[in-house]
C-alpha cells in the first residue's frame, strides 16, 4: 500500500470534526512555507550579492593597473603584471625592498637618521645589528639623493646665497702610500692654515619666505667663479650672470 492509499484509509476513520481541524493546520503550514519563500525572494533581491574586490596596486615597472594575485612568498601576497609580465610585491623599488624588518623598524631609522642619532644607539633601541643599520641608514640618504637630482630644489623670489666650508673626513678607510695626507685623530685641526685642499666647499642656499635650503659639493679649498654658478644653477631660476 502506497503512502497515498494508507492515508486515504485513515481518513475515512477520521469524524468530520478532525478531518476539518486536519485541513486547517495543512492551510497554515502551506501559508507559513509561503511566507518562507517569499522572504528568501525578498532578501535575494535586497541584497545583492557583491564580489569580493581585493585592491591591487599598480605595477612599479610599468605602472599598469592589469595586476593579478599570484600566490604569497615569506608571508608577503606577490602580484603580476598582465602587461609587462613581471611579478612584484608591494614593497618593490621601496626602501623596504628585499628588507626583512616591518614598517615600524625603518620609520625608526628614518626618524632617528633626521635627528642625528648614532647608529649604536638605533641599534640598541631596536635590538639589530649595527652593520644592518648602518645599511638601511645609506639607504634612507641614498633615496634623499636620488630625489634631489630628479626633482631638485628650486629656490624662487628672494634666496641667501652663501658657501662655507668643512674639514675633509676619510673616517671609515684606510690611508695607503698614495694618501695626500697623513691620517689624523678625532679633533684635530688641519695641517694647513687657511683654504687648502684639505677644505670642502659646500654651497648652500636658503630661500627667506617659504624656508626652502639648498647644499651641494663643489671642490676642495676656494671655488672659482665658474664652479660656483654651477653649483647654484639648478637652485636659483636665474640666469647664470645674474649669480655673483
Amino acid at each position: 500500500m502506497t503512502d497515498y492509499e494508507e492515508l486515504i484509509a485513515i481518513s475515512e476513520a477520521l469524524s468530520a470534526e478532525h478531518i476539518s481541524e486536519l485541513l486547517k493546520q495543512a492551510r497554515l503550514f502551506e501559508a507559513d512555507e509561503e511566507t518562507v519563500h517569499a522572504k528568501k525572494d525578498t532578501d535575494r533581491v535586497s541584497t545583492p550579492r557583491t564580489p569580493n574586490k581585493i585592491s591591487r596596486p599598480d605595477c612599479p615597472h610599468c605602472a599598469s593597473k592589469s595586476v593579478v594575485l599570484d600566490g604569497k612568498q615569506c608571508g608577503k601576497q606577490r602580484y603580476w603584471c598582465k602587461s609587462c609580465n613581471r611579478s612584484f610585491v608591494p614593497t618593490t623599488n621601496t626602501l623596504m625592498s628585499k628588507s626583512h624588518y616591518d614598517r615600524n623598524t625603518w620609520e625608526t631609522v628614518i626618524n632617528d637618521t633626521f635627528q642625528g642619532i648614532s647608529i649604536d644607539d638605533t641599534a640598541d633601541a631596536l635590538d639589530i645589528p649595527h652593520r644592518t643599520v648602518f645599511r638601511m641608514r645609506h639607504k634612507v640618504l641614498l633615496a634623499l639623493l636620488y630625489i634631489e637630482e630628479n626633482s631638485p630644489t628650486e629656490l624662487k623670489n628672494i634666496a641667501e646665497l652663501d658657501e662655507t666650508y668643512v674639514l675633509e673626513s676619510e673616517k671609515g678607510k684606510k690611508f695607503g702610500d698614495c694618501a695626500t695626507r697623513e691620517p689624523r685623530k678625532r679633533g684635530s685641526k688641519a695641517s694647513k692654515r687657511g683654504l687648502s685642499n684639505e677644505q670642502i666647499c659646500i654651497c648652500t642656499g636658503v630661500e627667506r619666505n617659504k624656508g626652502e635650503s639648498y647644499a651641494v659639493t663643489v671642490n676642495r679649498a676656494k671655488p672659482s667663479n665658474s664652479e660656483l654658478k654651477k653649483g647654484f644653477r639648478r637652485a636659483y631660476r636665474r640666469r647664470y650672470s645674474d649669480i655673483h
